[in-house]
Formats: C-alpha cells, structure tokens, sequence
C-alpha cells in the first residue's frame, strides 16, 4: 500500500526549540539551585513522561507536540 509524504502534517506535528522555551510553554518549573545541565534533563524527563521526546539536536531538543 503506497502511503502519501506529508511534510507539512509532519512540520505541524513536531517542533525543535531550547529546554527553556519549551519549559515556559509547558509550565516546567525549575529550582533556583539547578545548573542548565539539570534543568534540560527535567525537560526531557517531562517529555518523555509524555510520550514526547524524539531527540537532542544541536539548535535545542525536537519534540512531539501534545
């Protein structure tokens, strides 16, 4: 069965953005004594939970859109 590429179904389904854009869009909250290294692990910790997180990139982490 051949199945139609939709590139833009697929753009609208998923971002790349910084652990802290994505945490302000969620509502990630963050201790005041975490380094970035921990607060971008709680991000993907978050978005796995969520059945989320594709991957790192080098401009951010690529997400699912939920």
């Amino acid at each position: 069965e051949e199945i139609e590429l939709d590139v833009i179904a697929i753009c609208c389904d998923f971002s790349e953005d910084s652990f802290e854009n994505i945490a302000d869009l969620y509502g990630i909250e963050f201790d005041e004594n975490d380094d970035d290294d921990e607060k971008q692990q709680q991000v993907i910790d978050f978005l796995q939970s969520e059945g989320a997180y594709v991957g790192d990139s080098i401009n951010g982490i690529v997400y699912r859109n939920f």
